[in-house]
């Protein structure tokens, strides 16, 4: 289950990993610090009105082109509340960070 954290606590998390030897390839032989989704993405998921979506989803995959090379993605899917995932209207297209991560150093700090 999902647990609300205060940044403070995210802070830490974050850092911690960014500092960690391990490298989930975000392409280009960078490391993956994280995913951005469209808002509009998520809310097209949870509001699917065929289903009632009670969870998202997030499925690891695995991207690679001769460009970029092998890059980690999430696929997103609604889960229904009788547990089934909904495949309807999925996606994968997310911005990776180091390429786009807005200002999160700056928040680190």
């Amino acid at each position: 289950m999902s647990n609300s954290i205060n940044w403070d606590d995210a802070k830490k998390m974050i850092t911690k990993y960014q500092q960690d030897p391990l490298v989930i390839p975000a392409g280009n032989g960078k490391k993956l610090n994280g995913l951005i989704v469209d808002a509009s993405h998520l809310q097209a998921i949870i509001n699917n009105e065929e289903h009632e979506i009670e969870k998202v989803f997030m499925i690891l995959g695995m991207k690679e082109d001769e460009e970029n090379g092998k890059q980690v993605t999430l696929v997103l899917a609604g889960i229904s509340t009788d547990g089934q995932i909904i495949v309807d209207n999925c996606y994968d297209y997310l911005d990776p960070c180091p390429e786009n991560c807005h200002d999160l150093q700056s928040h680190l700090a």
